[in-house]
């Protein structure tokens, strides 16, 4: 027969070791699923870095580049997200243009772009569910930049980011050395 003293021992024991095997399981689960970054907790992500035609700036590594032949000094680069279908591309002309764009005006002021002021617009096509980023009227060395980047509505979030992020990289510079490198930017 089990005494009450030999019964307590057993249960504290059982409670112990049932502890013990919640405090693996956690500890174990961390290990294998990724968590979250947190409030304020800073994220590496691999950039790749775009320099030509006196002009750079940074996008996704993972994002596909097709450097378009340009004349010298110039640009005309498209930069893909194939994963979310999101194109952005930055091109340089001696002359100001403004290609129409269909859709509806959604946006239109003036920024700054690597120091230098333009003018953006935003149009929505709700018929095509597309949208369209432009940045442009921008000078530098006598020549004119354009940033656009065009997607669908429902990747739109993710392109205001993407957007504000690769604006804000962009600079300017006379006699800069031309290539494309990646590397991890904090």
């Amino acid at each position: 027969m089990v005494t009450r003293k030999t019964l307590l021992i057993l249960l504290a024991l059982a409670a112990v070791l049932f502890v013990a095997a919640c405090v693996a399981v956690f500890f174990l689960y961390r290990a294998v699923v990724p968590t979250a970054p947190k409030a304020g907790e800073k994220v590496v992500v691999a950039q790749a870095k775009y320099i030509k035609g006196n002009a750079s700036f940074f996008y996704p590594a993972q994002w596909h580049e097709n450097d378009i032949p340009a004349s010298p000094g110039m640009i005309s680069v498209q930069v893909v997200d194939t994963e979310d279908s999101i194109v952005f591309v930055a091109s340089s002309a001696e002359k100001l243009n403004d290609p129409k764009m269909s859709g509806t005006l959604v946006r239109e002021e003036s920024i700054t772009v690597g120091g230098i002021f333009g003018k953006e617009r935003r149009w929505e096509n709700m018929e095509s569910q597309t949208v369209v980023f432009r940045a442009d009227d921008v000078r530098f060395e006598r020549k004119y930049y354009r940033f656009e980047m065009f997607g669908t509505l429902s990747r739109k979030v993710k392109m205001e980011s993407e957007w504000e992020n690769i604006l804000r990289s962009v600079q300017f510079e006379k006699g800069s050395e031309e290539g494309i490198t990646a590397t991890p930017q904090e």
